[in-house]
Order: structure tokens, then sequence, then C-alpha cells
């Protein structure tokens, strides 16, 4: 670390290497005292709305609040740095309880994807994965789950691990990989017992029904009625 001097009250304080030139006071507090006069803290409510108001012209008149050379000075400065263990709860426990809209989470994920997440390898992970770590699958997940009523189709249990099942299968059938009627909550033990009779190719809603114990021939009426009871979901027989 190396010992600095503020430029606005004096005191010493210590930076590491990276910061010397671009750090000049010792705190938020100095910072702002020393281009507006006053704290931050003993500012009035109009004030701190001035202030709002101008960095979000600047953003639209510009594109952006902070110039590239300075987003760039603030980015080498930060690389490497870890964040201490009470930031990191602190701002935890500040979102915690938060919920994002959908919209707002696509947007999340579309910003970090490719190029733009900073563990960007140049493109070396496989498209299913990507497909399956991404916010339309994310979505899709939750409605089939919400459909459901968070409870595995096959043995009706709650509680438990839960799986999204393909019932036409994801990679033979990709314009119905996000259809919400092409999928049903399996648990993860019935999941895995699913793909191990019938593999993981060529899946169809007969091999369902007959997993599920539904006729696939005569419809069992009195078995189909039990599963509507318990909120298991019934399909149309389909190769």
């Amino acid at each position: 670390m190396i010992k600095l001097i503020c430029s606005f009250c004096g005191k010493e304080f210590k930076v590491s290497p990276s910061r010397v030139g671009i750090r000049k006071h010792c705190s938020r507090s100095c910072y702002i005292k020393a281009i507006t006069g006053v704290s931050w803290g003993y500012l009035s409510p109009k004030a701190k709305r001035k202030i709002s108001e101008a960095r979000l012209k600047r953003k639209k008149e510009l594109g952006y609040i902070n110039s590239p050379k300075t987003r760039k000075k603030i980015s080498e400065a930060l690389k490497g740095k870890k964040q201490s263990v009470e930031t990191v709860e602190k701002r935890a426990k500040k979102n915690r309880g938060k919920k994002r809209s959908k919209e707002s989470r696509r947007r999340l994920s579309e910003a970090k994807k490719g190029k733009n997440n900073p563990f960007w390898k140049g493109g070396i992970s496989q498209e299913n994965g990507k497909i399956k770590r991404g916010i339309e699958f994310r979505l899709w997940r939750e409605a089939i789950f919400a459909r459901d009523n968070w409870t595995c189709q096959k043995c009706l249990k709650r509680g438990v691990k839960l799986h999204p099942h393909h019932i036409k299968d994801f990679s033979t059938y990709p314009e119905l990989r996000f259809a919400i009627d092409n999928g049903i909550t399996l648990c993860k033990e019935c999941h895995w017992d699913f793909h191990k009779r019938y593999g993981k190719n060529k899946n169809n809603k007969k091999q369902l029904f007959e997993f599920l114990q539904v006729s696939s021939g005569e419809h069992n009426f009195e078995e189909i009625g039990k599963q509507i009871k318990s909120g298991r979901v019934v399909l149309e027989i389909e190769q």
C-alpha cells in the first residue's frame, strides 16, 4: 500500500499502487466537500436532486456519465481487487427480498452474454449449456414448476429437488424448447429414471404416458380422474 495525503483535509491515507494518481481524497466526504463546498450528508434534498438531474442530463446528451477514458481508468484500477466480506454482505442484505421484473432480468442477462461477460474465453461453451443457463430457459422452468404446483407429476412429492422435463426432447425439437405445453415437472430421481428407461433422444408423449402409468391405448378414465384431482398434468397421446 502507498501512503498519500488528502488534498482537502491533509489527512494521511493508504491506497494500492494502481490508485496512485487517481485517488486524491481520503474519503467520499472529503471529495464531495472539495467539489461542492459542503458534505454530501448535509446537502438538501433539492441540491441532491439537482446533482442527480445534471448527471442524467449528461447521460442523455452524451450517452454516458463518466467518459470512456474515465471508465477505462476505473476498470484498470479495480482489476484484481477483491471486495471485503463485509462489503459483499452489505450489498446482499440491501438486495435481499427484492424481486426484479422478467424484463429487467432479461436485460441483465443480455448485458452479460458472450463478449460482454468478464469470464468470456472466446466462445468455448457448448451451445446447449449456454441455452440452459440463459434467462429464457430459467423463465420456462419457473413457469412449468408454477403450473404443476411445484409437485413431481410422477411420485407427487413436494419439497424435493425438481427438474423440468421436456416431453419432446430438447435436442430433437429445438422449436419446442421453451413451449410451456412441452414441459412437465419431475423430481430429480424420477427424471433420471425416465431417461434411464427411454434415453435422452427422440422422447415423446407416448413414453411419458407409459412412465406415468397411464394407458396409451384405451384411456383409463378412472386413473386420469385421480390424476386430475391430485394436480397431475394430463396430456393428449401423440407419438
